[in-house]
């Protein structure tokens, strides 16, 4: 059950593995109905929507975007851990050509997890794989739609070799109109004392191209934008977590060839320094 409108309504059918929080957007065409169909359901993995590809139709579609909202909700074996919305302008020159990374905590904050931090031998961290969800839901309110951007689970779990502290990946990975693919997602992390709770200190939502690299305000915006007009489906873990392996082999695929053509391009540049080396040596000699 979540509050809508400012009255508390129960969404039709199952319950989706995480709630939002209510914040106050304007409505929906179909009122909470419409608003749990863009949210919860998974987005396809070609399920962008790529009608607003016309330079015109595009700009204006980003005109009249002013902010994202983010909806986000934490869960550890369905019970609320943190909850937040944020806003965020998407006009300035600063968001439009500076990377996009959106941190839903602030500096210094952190949310304690209901699950004993340990060692490389502890279970800690199938046991946050299993039951710590994310919901992180964006709503442009100018167009009155929404997109869940992460995972149903965590798609990756991994410890960091030098602070010890527990990195967690909740992506949704969709091919873009040029047909990259593209990792919209969020990442959490957290440590603390052995023995003790779990102190989650970092939540933040971006958006990554084929090289991993974080894109810009615009780029992110055009992204998103597509996505709340794309496909969705039933969220599958097992199918989240294979896009994500698939992601990952390709970027490698991708690292490859780029060093292939860079090595390439030395050979190309020290031999045409030998070469004119030689020349001007023969002319002078």
């Amino acid at each position: 059950m979540m509050r809508y409108g400012g009255t508390f309504v129960t969404p039709p059918g199952p319950p989706p593995p995480t709630l939002v929080s209510w914040t106050p957007f304007p409505p929906f065409p179909s009122g909470h109905r419409s608003f749990y169909s863009d949210s919860f359901p998974t987005l396809h993995h070609y399920g962008l929507c790529h009608r607003h590809n016309c330079k015109k139709s595009q700009q204006q579609r980003l005109l009249e975007t002013t902010e994202l909202i983010s909806a986000v909700d934490i869960y550890y074996a369905g019970k609320l851990v943190y909850s937040k919305v944020l806003e965020t302008e998407t006009l300035s020159g600063w968001f439009l050509s500076s990377p996009l990374r959106i941190n839903l905590l602030d500096l210094k904050e952190v949310v304690s997890a209901p699950v004993m931090f340990e060692g490389e031998e502890g279970t800690c961290m199938e046991l946050l794989e299993e039951h710590l969800t994310v919901s992180w839901i964006l709503i442009d309110p100018a167009h009155k739609r929404a997109v869940n951007v992460a995972s149903s689970k965590a798609v990756e779990i991994r410890r960091h070799w030098l602070t010890e502290e527990i990195q967690l990946r909740y992506s949704t990975v969709v091919a873009a109109a040029d047909g990259e693919l593209v990792q919209c997602g969020v990442e959490v992390c957290g440590g603390g004392k052995e023995g003790g709770e779990l102190q989650l200190n970092e939540v933040t939502m971006q958006v990554e191209d084929m090289e991993g690299k974080i894109l810009t305000g615009l780029e992110s915006l055009v992204i998103l934008l597509e996505a709340m007009e794309g496909q969705r489906r039933k969220s599958d873990i097992k199918v989240e977590k294979e896009r994500f392996e698939t992601l990952k082999k390709t970027r490698i695929q991708f690292s490859e060839r780029k060093q292939r053509r860079e090595k390439n391009l030395d050979v190309v540049y020290i031999a045409t320094g030998v070469f004119i080396f030689i020349s001007l040596w023969a002319y002078f000699c």
